[in-house]
């Protein structure tokens, strides 16, 4: 068994097929499909089961709910190959995808995780859009891959060696939210090489259901500083001491987000409770990024008075906001 693809379900029905269906399309010797039945209350589980039934390469798990981390984590135990690749279940490949993936594959056995970059597709025009990057076809060790800015967040757009997952230890951490963002700093550091793809391979579903930011709840404030927290446990136990400070440089950025994600929850009561609770550990954070580009001015903020990082964000916003308007105008 070549390629393991492994996905998680929950309440996706009118997207699964078109996900199962795009793998299937291009189906070929040594690949195996694992659908993760994670206790979805809709008609999910019927869908899966009658996919299961077509095709002898499909096999299902069915699971109380336990949330993304473990139906991906439970998805990898059963995963017979030697490579693994998690797919959103809302989301689908592009054609070719698993002929390209097979072909970097034989071409560079010697690499961790082979990256692509994501074609993004906004359910609300209908339209696609595709990220232009110079890293098309480059080859980077994890650490340079980091430090060039390359995309970390999203699971899905890493194809990964078994045997580098499992030689690290590595799975998703349960019962927190981005959680792609503890697995894509450590995963990354760890990864000795790393390809890009030469093209898009995977489309990615921006859904119509009100601004993503705006349903973001405190609780996902509480887990980016959780996750940063785990983070910094992973490099005191596995990170250089003279890659430190550029590993703690990357995860800051979970420490903004505690911020840019919730600034329509700025004037809530209960993000003032997580403000009061961790403004010393923000504002360590903040003292110890004072230098780094483009964090300085948030660095700042944050040490002397994390509150006032939502002034400037907004007046941020409003500023690019203006100049997006003035651009328009002039088109």
């Amino acid at each position: 068994m070549k390629l393991s693809i492994i996905i998680p379900v929950y309440k996706v029905e009118q997207f699964l097929n078109q996900c199962i269906r795009s793998i299937t399309d291009q189906i070929r010797d040594g690949i195996e499909i694992i659908l993760v039945d994670d206790g979805s209350p809709d008609y999910c589980p019927q869908i899966c089961d009658e996919w299961a039934e077509k095709f002898s390469c499909i096999s299902v798990i069915h699971q109380q709910n336990q949330g993304l981390s473990m139906a991906r984590n439970n998805g990898l135990e059963k995963a017979k190959g030697n490579y693994v690749w998690f797919v959103d279940s809302d989301d689908w490949l592009l054609p070719n995808a698993i002929d390209d993936v097979f072909s970097v594959i034989e071409k560079y056995p010697e690499v961790d995780v082979f990256s692509s970059y994501m074609r993004r597709y906004y359910e609300q025009t209908e339209r696609y859009k595709d990220i232009r990057s110079k890293y098309y076809g480059f080859n980077f060790s994890g650490k340079s891959y980091m430090k060039h800015h390359c995309p970390k967040g999203a699971s899905q757009r890493f194809v990964y060696k078994r045997s580098f997952i499992d030689n690290n230890a590595l799975r998703f951490y349960p019962g927190v939210l981005h959680e792609d963002g503890i697995w894509g700093n450590s995963m990354l550091y760890l990864a000795k090489k790393v390809h890009v793809l030469e093209r898009p391979i995977y489309v990615y579903r921006l859904r119509n259901e009100g601004s993503i930011m705006s349903n973001i709840k405190v609780k996902s404030a509480y887990d980016l500083i959780t996750g940063h927290k785990i983070l910094m446990d992973f490099m005191n136990k596995n990170v250089a001491q003279t890659d430190r400070f550029f590993f703690r440089c990357q995860i800051f950025e979970m420490v903004v987000c505690s911020f840019s994600f919730c600034l329509h929850l700025s004037q809530t009561p209960e993000y003032k409770v997580f403000l009061c609770q961790n403004q010393s550990y923000i504002s360590r954070e903040g003292l110890n990024i004072l230098s780094i580009r483009p964090y300085i001015i948030l660095a700042w903020l944050m040490y002397i008075n994390p509150s006032a990082v939502f002034r400037y964000m907004k007046a941020k916003n409003k500023m690019k906001a203006v100049i997006k308007n003035l651009l328009k105008f002039h088109e």
